[in-house]
């Protein structure tokens, strides 16, 4: 017979009916066989006899079909076999009346019937074929004895057999439901998956004309800047100085429009590399500020950056790249000031960056991180693509930050960066920069420059100690920086006299009681020093 459909995984109702039945029918065997053994040990020998003889040949019979090669038809009769089966098991133990056996009988057969829906329910009119004789059989059971038990049992008997009919219909129904569902689903994911493809062959496309167009397109406007910078040093009169300087400033313009596009392709095929590394933030804002100074001036706006010692594990360039396109808006859209710091709060650190500008409408502030959209100032200059706020969204999704904006018209814009945990070496978030001291004879060596050049930008103040002097004024340090030809002895009583805070820099690492001090060996690395200097900070004073 035709197969006429299939479910979720591939399968027929059919080759369905015939995966169950292979153990259920091995299974209704054994249960016959206990079943015998039962109306035997109820003095019914014969009538066991005659169930095991007939059952158990019937049940291996039907099982040996699915094994080998399912015929629905002769499945058909069989099952229909089996169910005249048990119907006359039921009526050859109705003369003992409704004692033991009957009940017995009705307790098996009821099982059966049960395990014949979860069967045979794929063709839910097989279950008919085989409950039919069975229960029709036990109601008559129940009834020839005339008993008021009898007759109140009978119409149970047919009811249910109802209900496991209705049971056997509802599964099918939910597997066809199921495979419907099933089906959208997978062209649900197929669609998916072609849009994808689309959306990754269009993203190539793109990449390959801004890889191949970039080049030439920043040759061009490098030429064009040559030529607006020579003019503009020429004799020229106030109109057309005017239009040299409206020219570099459209310049400047396309440029970073051009910057914004390559950014925000790049981001989108996920070519942009996240590396976590201590930062210090306060030298992260100045340095993602600087750029800003000049706009800032020439606009007339006062550009605050609060100094700060915060360390926290993130992305340097990708996080400079994010405040500094809020930094710009900012600056852009700011009346008289921006301030940007690091604020600290339950236990996390947030960059915060605030501006006394117009302000941003509460229904257009989750608008302001979508793509191409913008806030116009009304100065009348060139607007941007409004990608700026997208990359920040794009980028602060990169590195686990949330970005949030607090804004009411007339009343200024903040928007806060981060959620970093504070560290337990961090300083007191308004307390002074900590001290490190390099403490040399006569020259610093390049160990030890190399030294202040990394602690500078970790946010330490810097103060150079030559032991050779006799009189020094410098303040107590947190944490000295030795060099190895110094006496140890001396540089402590230059600093304070703390040893577990003086690191040895360079020079060959002795193990020496008399120099309590950390020693990092000549080649030493940036995370080496920042390791020892932490683990200086954390000991007693």
């Amino acid at each position: 017979m035709p197969m006429r459909d299939t479910w979720s995984d591939g399968l027929s109702p059919d080759e369905i009916l015939v995966r169950a039945g292979r153990i259920g029918w091995l299974v209704h065997a054994v249960v016959v066989g206990l079943a015998a053994l039962g109306l035997n040990a109820l003095d019914m020998p014969q009538i066991a006899i005659g169930l095991a003889a007939t059952g158990i040949p019937l049940s291996l019979v039907i099982a040996a079909i699915m094994f080998r090669g399912f015929d629905l038809r002769a499945y058909f009769v069989l099952t229909g076999l089996a169910g005249i089966m048990w119907g006359a098991l039921a009526l050859a133990v109705a003369p003992s009346g409704l004692g033991e056996a009957t009940l017995f009988v009705t307790l098996v057969i009821g099982g059966t019937a049960a395990a014949a829906v979860a069967i045979q329910f794929p063709r839910p009119w097989l279950v008919a074929t085989s409950l039919a004789p069975a229960l029709s059989g036990l109601t008559i059971a129940h009834l020839l004895p005339g008993t008021p038990l009898g007759l109140s049992i009978a119409p149970m008997v047919l009811i249910y057999g109802l209900l496991l009919a209705l049971l056997a219909r509802y599964m099918r129904e939910i597997f066809n439901a199921n495979l419907r569902l099933t089906a959208q689903l997978s062209e649900q994911v197929d669609a998916l998956g072609r849009a994808v493809e689309e959306r990754d062959r269009a993203m190539a496309v793109k990449q390959r004309l801004l890889r191949h167009t970039g080049h030439d397109m920043r040759q061009a406007l490098h030429a064009v800047k040559f030529v607006l910078h020579f003019l503009r040093d020429q004799r020229l009169s106030d109109e057309t100085r005017e239009l040299v300087t409206r020219g570099q400033r459209s310049l400047d313009v396309l440029g970073g429009l051009f910057q914004s596009i390559q950014d925000i392709s790049q981001i989108q095929s996920e070519r942009i590399e996240v590396r976590f590394e201590p930062v210090v933030l306060g030298s992260l804002l100045r340095r993602a500020t600087s750029t800003l100074a000049g706009e800032a001036r020439q606009r007339e706006i006062a550009l605050h950056v609060i100094p700060g010692t915060a360390r926290v594990e993130t992305d340097p360039l990708l996080l400079q790249r994010i405040v500094q396109n809020i930094a710009a808006n900012a600056v852009k859209f700011a009346t008289s000031r921006v301030v940007i710091g690091v604020r600290r709060r339950a236990g996390r650190f947030t960059i915060e960056i605030l501006d006394d500008g117009p302000g941003i409408p509460c229904e257009r502030q989750d608008e302001i991180f979508e793509e191409f959209t913008q806030l116009q100032p009304g100065t009348g200059e060139a607007p941007g693509l409004g990608l700026g706020l997208a990359i920040v969204r794009e980028l602060s999704g990169k590195l686990g930050l949330e970005v949030s904006v607090d804004s009411r018209l007339g009343a200024g814009t903040r928007f806060s960066i981060g959620g970093w945990p504070v560290q337990g070496a961090d300083l007191p978030e308004s307390g002074p920069a900590a001290i490190c001291a390099l403490v040399y004879r006569g020259e610093p060596d390049p160990d030890l420059r190399r030294a202040a050049r990394l602690t500078g930008e970790w946010g330490y103040r810097v103060v150079e100690i030559d032991s050779s002097a006799e009189a020094l004024s410098v303040p107590e340090p947190d944490i000295a920086l030795v060099a190895p030809d110094v006496d140890l002895a001396r540089a402590l009583a230059l600093t304070g006299g703390r040893a577990g805070r003086s690191i040895v820099l360079g020079g060959p690492v002795t193990v020496d009681d008399s120099r309590p001090a950390l020693h990092l060996a000549e080649g030493w690395r940036p995370a080496q020093l920042r390791s020892a200097m932490m683990s200086c900070l954390r000991a007693p004073g």
